[in-house]
């Protein structure tokens, strides 16, 4: 299975190996390059030898080049400098082992994914189906975190265990709320193509049960004479929000036995 988000990370760390590879391989060619032969078969031998030397994802190609040595001093004028002998070095030139790099970029994002879901039938799922679920599963993992944050955790001191069960039942049903919450106001502003004011007022088309909480911060409820009546009106972005939680704007005031 490919993901092109794992490819993207992948290929940034395949360019740092292959960064690093050209750069050991390169410091591999200045060290050859630096031996002299006064002959050509130790010199090709020499070079054989250094033909073998290789990176991960880079090789040396060596050839024999001959060098004249001359003796020291002038040559007498209108007479050619001749050589005294011929030495022998050797000539690198580095080249990238592309079958190598080309396996490495295949595999790059590519993972195994092993699962007892079916492959075929009614039940089955395909390999894409599988990771959209296994990655969803980070969701779950902050849901859980949410019951075990410590502001919450370290505030309780509970000895029987049927009273630590049903506060735990009241968490799962509090984080049900909650992300039913969410899961309804996104729903809705998908179906209308449409978004709220978030945070610093920036349009947003997934909001969070904690925004709605932060909105609603303030709202004050008068009750009397059997009546109830808001402090001061809802603003836009709250009556917005319940419109997206498909709650009517009166639900503050109005009894559920009203109707």
């Amino acid at each position: 299975m490919h993901s092109s988000a794992h490819d993207r990370r992948r290929l940034k760390r395949l360019e740092r190996e292959i960064k690093a590879s050209r750069s050991e391989i390169a410091q591999v060619a200045k060290e050859t390059e630096k031996q002299t032969f006064f002959c050509r078969p130790d010199a090709e031998a020499a070079a054989a030898q250094g033909r073998t030397l290789r990176t991960a994802y880079h090789l040396l190609e060596v050839g024999v080049e001959e060098r004249p040595r001359f003796s020291p001093g002038r040559s007498k004028k209108g007479t050619p400098r001749l050589p005294v002998a011929i030495d022998y070095v050797l000539r690198t030139r580095i080249a990238e082992q592309q079958e190598a790099i080309a396996q490495r970029q295949q595999m790059a994002g590519c993972f195994v994914l092993l699962s007892n879901v079916p492959a075929d039938g009614e039940a089955a799922y395909s390999a894409e189906r599988i990771l959209r679920t296994y990655k969803e599963q980070h969701g779950i993992e902050k849901n859980f975190g949410f019951l075990k944050d410590d502001q919450i955790v370290n505030a309780l001191f509970l000895k029987r265990p049927e009273r630590i069960e049903a506060l735990g039942l009241i968490l799962l049903i509090s984080l049900l709320l909650w992300r039913l919450i969410e899961r309804v106001m996104r729903t809705e502003l998908e179906a209308r193509q449409a978004t709220l004011p978030g945070w610093d007022n920036k349009p947003t088309a997934r909001p969070t049960a904690y925004m709605v909480t932060w909105k609603f911060k303030g709202v004050l409820l008068l009750c009397f004479g059997g009546q109830r009546q808001l402090a001061k009106p809802l603003t836009d972005t709250q009556i917005a929000f319940l419109s997206a939680l498909q709650v009517p704007s009166n639900c503050f005031t109005q009894y559920p036995k009203d109707g």
